[in-house]
């Protein structure tokens, strides 16, 4: 009988708090695990935990790219095959190439800002610095696995990385979100003082200029002007408004008609899908875009920007709209919402698309490739 495949993956750096990241490395181990191979996760070790601030960034970098590159070599001995996990640690590429290795790219967001392609997001020279290093190691990988055709259009562009050395491994969905019961997703909605009977709209994200969620505010502020949607909410799903988004929500006349919920489960997101009108994702740049598949899985339509890779992920099954011009997505997402059986019915047939099974089996492929 012949030995298992043992895949080495290598995570991110604990306090660096990537949480998608740490998700994404997470459904590798365990999917891997459940097709019969061997599989080791590894990481940084935190030398110092619960440091904070500038000490605690440098003591980071020491944990990255000093201990870590010390302990490596005992590690990648024991791989048949070395999968870097997120390209903002392709620079390990260059410690670990006595073995087969394949790097999955998320996104150039960080590379592309470095470069001084983003006026809105200017890089310092520390992380110019560290961009550089990051590039170099997605030139000198053996092959890089790109999670959309976007992606990996960036990736040839800027990286020049060939086509015969990329693949497109397009994300599963990260955890089981499906249609749930009324009742359930009221009881749900009720623990975070949503009354029963609101119309919502939904946002999933962060604080990034890159996420746009100053558009959600506009976008939802339009549509509660168009005759018969006065009452529409807005729920946040992801971090608190930061001062200036919360001002703009007072100006837009906003507040009280807002939800912020921070931190809370898969389980009740997937209720908070399921109760929401639509999911509004105005975002000007992602690698993949998670909540699309997210909110489709669990009947909840999508309204999204028109910009790439969102038309490539959601297909025909949303609605798409300009996110520089929030009063036209309004318009737009209003004249939708009486076709929402028809949305939640084709996003779910694009959500099955993106299974976890699928997603393993792409890597699975991926690895025999790199195997004499």
């Amino acid at each position: 009988m012949s030995e298992p495949l043992r895949i080495l993956l290598l995570g991110n750096y604990a306090p660096d708090r990537q949480e998608s990241m740490q998700r994404f490395s997470a459904m590798l181990e365990r999917g891997l695990s459940e097709r019969g191979v061997s599989v080791r996760t590894i990481r940084p070790t935190v030398s110092f935990p619960g440091l904070n601030g500038g000490l605690g960034k440098w003591v980071g970098h020491l944990d990255k790219f000093s201990r870590f590159r010390a302990a490596l070599p005992a590690m990648v001995a024991w791989a048949d095959v070395v999968h870097i996990c997120d390209h903002s640690n392709a620079m390990y590429c260059a410690w670990v190439s006595e073995r087969p290795t394949v790097v999955t790219c998320h996104d150039l967001l960080a590379i592309r800002s470095a470069l001084g392609e983003f006026s809105e997001n200017s890089t310092r020279w520390s992380g110019r610095q560290l961009q550089s290093m990051i590039l170099r190691g997605l030139k000198q990988a053996p092959l890089v696995a790109c999670v959309s055709r976007a992606t990996q259009t960036d990736l040839k562009r800027i990286a020049g990385v060939s086509a015969a050395r990329s693949l497109v491994v397009p994300n599963g969905l990260n955890h089981p979100y499906c249609p749930l019961p009324p009742l359930m997703v009221a009881r749900c909605l009720a623990e975070h003082d949503i009354p029963a009977g609101t119309r919502y709209l939904l946002h999933v994200g962060g604080n990034h200029w890159y996420k746009h969620r100053s558009a959600v505010i506009r976008i939802v502020a339009a549509l509660r002007r168009i005759q018969g949607h006065g009452d529409i909410r807005l729920v946040l799903v992801g971090e608190p408004l930061n001062d200036a988004l919360r001002t703009l929500a007072t100006q837009h006349g906003l507040t009280g008609y807002m939800h912020e919920l921070p931190g809370i489960s898969n389980d009740h997101l997937n209720a908070i899908y399921n109760g929401a009108l639509g999911l509004v994702f105005p975002s000007l740049y992602e690698g993949f875009g998670w909540p699309v598949i997210e909110a489709q899985a669990a009947n909840c339509p999508v309204f999204i920007s028109d910009r790439p890779p969102l038309p490539e992920i959601a297909g025909s099954s949303a609605i798409r709209f300009d996110p520089l011009m929030p009063d036209q997505a309004a318009v737009a997402i209003a004249a939708a919402l009486p076709r929402r059986p028809h949305l939640i019915e084709a996003g779910a047939e694009n959500a099955a698309r993106y299974s976890a099974s699928a997603m393993i089996d792409g890597y699975l492929s991926l690895y025999r490739t790199l195997l004499p």
